[in-house]
Order: C-alpha cells, then sequence, then structure tokens
C-alpha cells in the first residue's frame, strides 16, 4: 500500500466507540511478517474496554511468534498506560499529550534507530 492510500484509508475511519485494544494488536500482529525486523506502534491509554482480549497477553503472544518484532506503546494517558504492552513486546513505552509530543513519539516508536543518511526527506 502507498502511503497516499494509507493516508486516505486512515484518515475515512470513524470511531464508533469502546477500544478493543488487545483484539487490535492481534489483527495487527497476524499482517506483519515473522522473519524480517518490524515494529507495531500502539497508540493508547491503555485501557481495553471491550474486554475480548488482555493486551498485555496478546502482545507476549505476539513476541513469542514474531521475535523479531518490537512493539512500542504511545501513551496517551500520561499515566504510563500500555507498560504491560511494551515490556511484554520488548519494546518502550513514549508518553505524549499534546499534539506535538504525539507527533514526536510516533517518530521515536516509528524509528527506533537513526535512518541511514541515504534516506531523504523526513519520516
Amino acid at each position: 500500500i502507498d502511503r497516499a492510500t494509507l493516508k486516505q484509508k486512515v484518515n475515512s475511519l470513524v470511531a464508533q466507540g469502546g477500544t478493543p485494544l488487545g483484539r487490535s494488536m492481534e489483527r495487527a500482529a497476524n499482517i506483519l511478517s515473522k522473519k524480517k525486523p518490524t515494529v507495531m506502534v500502539v497508540v493508547t491509554d491503555g485501557e481495553d474496554s471491550c474486554g475480548e482480549k488482555d493486551p498485555c497477553a496478546v502482545a507476549a503472544a505476539a513476541k513469542a511468534s514474531h521475535p523479531n518484532m518490537t512493539i512500542n506503546v504511545v501513551d496517551v494517558s500520561g499515566t504510563g498506560g500500555g507498560a504491560c504492552i511494551a515490556q511484554n513486546g520488548g519494546g518502550k513505552v513514549l508518553p505524549a499529550r499534546t499534539p506535538a509530543e504525539i507527533k514526536q513519539a510516533m517518530q521515536q516508536a516509528t524509528y527506533p534507530t537513526a535512518l541511514p543518511t541515504v534516506c531523504k526527506g523526513t519520516p
């Protein structure tokens, strides 16, 4: 999928209330490579309001089946929400409360190491 199509799809999403956090993470892991290094970024307040799947257990299972995957959490609650997800996913929690902090945290979560100098533009 190209960037423009991805942005269009994300912008067309309509919130319907509730947060199936565990189920969403499980679905994301199902489409990620089990062989290549990957990063799953979870933006959350740490709450799964649907109670379908335990997000901490899902993170542990996803990491077990995807050993080259890292799960980073952008915590928009400022309370350390999602810490067990990051811990079980071999990642880190990045607190972010303002739009500028969210943008910075997303960049840090997605690009945990510096981009090679041959890359042009911004992430």
